[in-house]
């Protein structure tokens, strides 16, 4: 178990790699949000985000569920395991009215700046 300097220190490691990430994300947002696709149809947004996780090291099984276009992504092994709920599609006459072009940026950030701090302490991280 980590101590609490050690917790203070994953934490900033974690916003560090926030920072860091913050123009690609933006630019994964932007990309969700000028191209919006309804539910099951999301085919442009499922490949964008699980292209950036396997350019991140992670494991993506795509077509899960027998959904084209749901995907998971995992980093590291064993646990705890920490998963992450990315939504990406958009409303119909609406576009991304429900921001789900920024949840989905969101987790994909969150669970690439875990993904930074895995070898200490060791777990998995996942996007779904």
């Amino acid at each position: 178990m980590a101590g609490e300097g050690e917790v203070e220190h994953l934490k900033r490691q974690v916003q560090a790699e926030m920072d860091r990430l913050t123009p690609d994300l933006f630019a994964v947002s932007r990309f969700l949000h000028a191209n919006p696709e309804l539910a099951y149809e999301e085919h442009q947004a499922a490949e964008l985000l699980a292209d950036v996780l396997e350019q991140h090291g992670f494991a993506v099984t795509r077509g899960v569920a027998n959904l084209p276009t749901a995907f998971t992504g995992v980093a590291g092994s064993g646990g705890p395991r920490i998963a992450f709920m990315a939504e990406y599609d958009a409303l119909p006459g609406l576009g991304h009215a429900c921001a789900h072009n920024l949840i989905g940026t969101a987790s994909l950030g969150a669970a690439q700046a875990v993904r930074s701090v895995l070898d200490r302490p060791a777990g998995a991280v996942l996007l779904v």
